[in-house]
């Protein structure tokens, strides 16, 4: 089975899975302290999808959805993207434009650019994936507190990778402005982004 073919494989059955459960996951944080404050660093260090080195200024000036997963996740990741892709999709095409959506591997040792670049295509055109060496992606994850560890089990010809699932809204200087788990729908989401919009650029 090609890359390509596992990557449309295992979104159709995540979007399938998520019909029909629920998830479970890391309970989410209070998020009341730290809405409104600086929070998460730069991806400076990272590579694109298109083999490009990320800076300190790669997305300076825009706000930012940033979710971290890997393309191998067989059910929550391809559900976050699609809900990204939803919000974008609704938002208001000047408000959209506004927006970078990020896609962070936690998978370093798989997640190619190329192959990031075919998953998120996937899910909408303006998703960025973001890969580096284990080092880069260590920081980036201790900068943004995001939990993600190797896993396996019985009968697994691979590995897959336990990890916290929050999509972060984020302003361009750098203040959380939405902390979202897999339990709330893209029509809240869409809600807060756009309240979030608002009240930035009254």
């Amino acid at each position: 089975m090609t890359p390509k073919i596992r990557i449309i494989i295992s979104v159709l059955v995540g979007v399938a899975l998520a019909a029909l459960i629920a998830f479970v996951q890391t309970p989410k944080p209070e998020a009341g302290g730290i809405l409104g404050k600086p929070f998460g660093g730069n991806f400076a260090g990272l590579t694109d999808e298109d083999g490009k080195p990320v800076t300190a200024e790669s997305f300076a000036g825009q706000y930012e959805l940033v979710f971290f997963g890997f393309t191998y996740c067989p059910s929550i990741c391809p559900t976050e993207l699609q809900k990204i892709a939803s919000v974008l999709k609704k938002l208001p095409p000047a408000d959209a434009a506004k927006i970078t959506p990020i896609f962070v591997s936690v998978d370093p040792e798989r997640d190619t650019p190329k192959l990031l670049k075919d998953y998120t295509a996937l899910h909408h055109p303006a998703i960025i994936g973001l890969t580096g060496t284990e080092a880069a992606i260590e920081k980036v994850k201790k900068d943004w507190k995001v939990y993600a560890a190797k896993t396996t089990q019985d009968g697994m010809s691979t590995y897959m990778v336990d990890h916290s699932a929050f999509l972060y809204f984020r302003a361009p200087d750098g203040r959380l402005l939405g902390l979202f788990s897999t339990t709330d729908t893209p029509a809240a989401v869409l809600e807060s982004v756009k309240a979030s919009l608002t009240q930035d650029n009254p």
